[in-house]
């Protein structure tokens, strides 16, 4: 028998312990990427070297920082969709912590004896599986279409109605746009999910993305998360711990049922 095959064959155990904390650690990333992504954009750079007569305040699209500064477009704009790379990729990847959550409960089931039925269960959620879509397509270039929607992420929309005097400039050699405003005041925004990936090409060409809507990115995100949530508690993953105290209390904010009731039955109090 071949080693692939022998490993293959084996059945591998895991620390309840320890997959409990792998667990606690990527729901603590989903809360942060939610956030993240809730949050308007309020991270701003003066550029102190300008004229008066151009903007001067930065838009942080990144944490790095990084810019590749230029003369760009100015316009007062109440919205602003261009497409970027980096926001792209935190779109992706908060779809991958969504959908991978899977392996690490079908790890929780295996080492506390509990069945395994957290496949069944993810592909009942149509947002799991555009989550997985998004993922597969990025990480493999191509995707099983799960959800038969073909679904990809679309262009960031930024509502830059309080910014004043907007300047911009789109580096299309490197997908990243450069942001500088009068006013810097947060910046809502929302990056959508759209449908028939293989209209790609000439939909990001109009950057008219409403007939392949499919939904925002937070909605169909925080549905998917929302849809782990019983399965999460019925397992009783998070325990009478301070850290599994916090997250439920986090996770109450959508999930009310986790900080409702303790475990005897009785109101839970956290502090």
């Amino acid at each position: 028998m071949s080693r692939k095959r022998r490993h293959r064959s084996q059945t591998r155990t895991y620390d309840r312990d320890w997959v409990g904390q792998e667990i606690r650690g990527e729901l603590r990333r989903i809360v942060r990427k939610w956030s993240d992504l809730t949050a308007p954009l309020c991270l701003f750079r003066e550029l102190s070297d300008r004229p008066a007569s151009r903007p001067r305040y930065l838009v942080c699209l990144s944490l790095s920082g990084h810019v590749r500064m230029g003369t760009g477009l100015r316009m007062g704009v109440k919205q602003l969709v261009r497409p970027d790379e980096r926001l792209d990729d935190f779109v992706y990847g908060f779809a991958g912590s969504l959908w991978h959550l899977k392996d690490r409960l079908r790890q929780w089931c295996a080492a506390a004896g509990r069945p395994d039925r957290i496949e069944e269960d993810a592909n009942g959620s149509a947002d799991l599986l555009v989550c997985a879509d998004l993922v597969n397509r990025k990480k493999h270039g191509k995707n099983d279409n799960r959800s038969g929607l073909d679904p990809w992420v679309g262009p960031p929309i930024l509502d830059t109605s309080q910014s004043g005097v907007v300047e911009f400039l789109y580096d299309g050699a490197w997908k990243e746009t450069t942001l500088v405003v009068s006013e810097p005041n947060p910046i809502p925004y929302r990056i959508d999910i759209l449908r028939n990936a293989g209209e790609r090409r000439e939909q990001e060409a109009s950057l008219d993305s409403e007939a392949l809507r499919i939904g925002s990115s937070s909605e169909i995100f925080l549905r998917a998360l929302v849809h782990w949530c019983p399965l999460i508690d019925n397992l009783e993953v998070l325990q009478d711990d301070s850290e599994s105290a916090a997250l439920r209390r986090e996770l109450s904010q959508v999930y009310p049922a986790f900080v409702k009731e303790g475990r005897a039955g009785e109101s839970e109090e956290v502090e």
